[in-house]
């Protein structure tokens, strides 16, 4: 990403993009160089711990990393990214349980197994939204007067977000 951006917007939107770039800080500047002073960006990424991960390292004793993934996010690591850039989250949320999906080019068995596993524990990310499967990022450019990188500040902004019950996000 050498290149300026073509222009300023008032919306970037980045759908699972962030997780398979090598350099994904770089990628936080020229979003914040394409985004219109009182523009957003749109971030979405999968959740490194989503209950899926979950069971596969119990049942199989190591996460299933997809090779296509440079980098795995929660919403600590992306705050912790995001908050060295020149952009500031102004909102997380978590996105609607979707890892059954993933079976969808799968043989029939695995597509029917995963459906029925994703419905029976369907409740669980309600219970633990940190299990869910992915999230979604609104950002921000700072505005004068931000403060520079706080990590204590960076975790409390999370802290916020992950007491608020998963079916409001």
């Amino acid at each position: 990403l050498r290149d300026s951006p073509p222009g300023q917007y008032d919306v970037v939107v980045a759908g699972d993009l962030i997780e398979h770039l090598e350099n994904p800080g770089v990628f936080l500047e020229y979003v914040s160089a394409a985004l219109r002073p009182d523009g957003v960006a749109v971030i979405t990424t999968p959740n490194a711990y989503y209950l899926d991960q979950f069971l596969t390292i119990v049942f199989r004793g190591a996460p299933d990393i997809s090779p296509e993934h440079a980098v795995l996010f929660d919403p600590f690591t992306f705050e912790q990214l995001v908050a060295r850039s020149r952009l500031r989250v102004r909102e997380f949320r978590w996105l609607q349980p979707s890892w059954w999906a993933l079976c969808s080019s799968k043989p029939m068995a695995v597509k029917v197994i995963g459906k029925a596993v994703h419905v029976a524990t369907s409740w669980i990310p309600a219970l633990r939204p940190y299990l869910n499967s992915d999230f979604a990022a609104v950002l921000e450019l700072k505005r004068p007067g931000d403060h520079a990188f706080d990590p204590e500040q960076s975790a409390r902004a999370v802290l916020d977000f992950l007491d608020k019950p998963a079916a409001a996000s």
